[in-house]
């Protein structure tokens, strides 16, 4: 078998999956960020480097690369709009770009049920073959969209790549730093518009990285939506936080959210349009997964959730 390349190598889930793959003691690991990796095992071959830099393409050939996981996290979020699309979008066209020079075979790309957009009470499960409504204030989340898009229109051109893109539910556990990780964990109290709060159904980071390998040993193609095993209320979650549920308005809790993020408050790390998802949340059929990936997550959202607070981001 060829060699694996991991970019985003320096993040919390390629660090993750790094150690993972050390249980296997790997000949060699080809892995690509920005920054360098405080996990460096010996067998990792690191490239200091931006993907949409023409070098990569190189890079790939020299280290005889066959498989790509795409790291690329849309929750890491850049104030400027422009930039987070250029680094998005230009990330993936670079990224597709060094794979097709370089005759890689699989790619697998780590993408956000958030695509979906956000669901209410009468929205059945969301499958694979759901429509993509992103956000329409959300512009992250509309190019998250597109990246997939690109990925899907590549794969379709170029069938010798075999593209799979993993749609990850709410991820959370040890270190997990995302938006909405810094609201769980920094939020005075977690709010609720209705008589009952939204219920959190969350992947531990385990899982991901679970789903992750199982991907890449596999052949199979298109979008998978990989889900936690079951749901946490509000209340229970609360409990874990350590934290009070509050019933608020969604009125008035809109723009105290928004004034929080315009102040830069550490648990408002985009703008109150996100609140869409937290009061409303995607939830996803996780049956082709299962199916086709032979892929179910095992790590209860509780386990997630005490993880995450036990070890928390720095």
């Amino acid at each position: 078998m060829g060699i694996t390349a991991i970019t985003g190598v320096s993040g919390v889930v390629g660090q993750r999956l790094l150690r993972s793959l050390e249980a296997d003691r790997p000949e060699r690991v080809a892995g690509i960020d920005i920054r360098f990796p405080a996990f460096h095992p010996p067998w990792l071959r690191f490239f200091n480097q931006d993907l949409r830099d023409g070098s990569v393409a190189q890079f790939f050939r020299d280290e005889g690369v066959e498989r790509v996981v795409h790291l690329a996290s849309p929750f890491h979020l850049i104030p400027d709009e422009a930039v987070q699309r250029e680094v998005l979008l230009g990330g993936v066209r670079g990224l597709l770009s060094a794979c097709e020079r370089a005759g890689v075979r699989r790619l697998v790309m780590i993408s956000s049920v958030l695509v979906y957009g956000p669901r209410d009470e009468t929205d059945a499960l969301a499958t694979e073959e759901s429509p993509l409504r992103g956000h329409p204030r959300l512009a992250w989340c509309r190019d998250l969209v597109r990246v997939e898009q690109r990925v899907a229109e590549f794969s379709a051109a170029h069938p010798e790549l075999s593209a799979c893109v993993l749609r990850a539910a709410w991820t959370a556990g040890p270190g997990v730093d995302t938006f909405w990780t810094r609201f769980l964990l920094h939020a005075p109290y977690l709010p609720r518009t209705g008589s009952v709060g939204p219920s959190l159904s969350l992947l531990h980071l385990d899982d991901l990285v679970g789903a992750i390998r199982r991907a890449l040993a596999s052949d199979a193609r298109g979008a998978f939506n990989i889900t936690g095993v079951d749901r946490l209320s509000l209340e229970s979650a609360a409990q874990i936080l350590g934290k009070r549920v509050i019933w608020f308005p969604a009125l008035i809790l809109y723009p105290t959210y928004e004034a929080s993020y315009r102040l830069r408050a550490p648990f408002a790390r985009v703008s109150s349009a996100w609140l869409d998802y937290y009061l409303n949340p995607v939830v996803v059929d996780g049956g082709r997964a299962e199916r086709e990936l032979r892929y179910a997550s095992r790590i209860d959202s509780a386990t997630a959730l005490r993880d995450l607070v036990s070890q928390p981001p720095h």
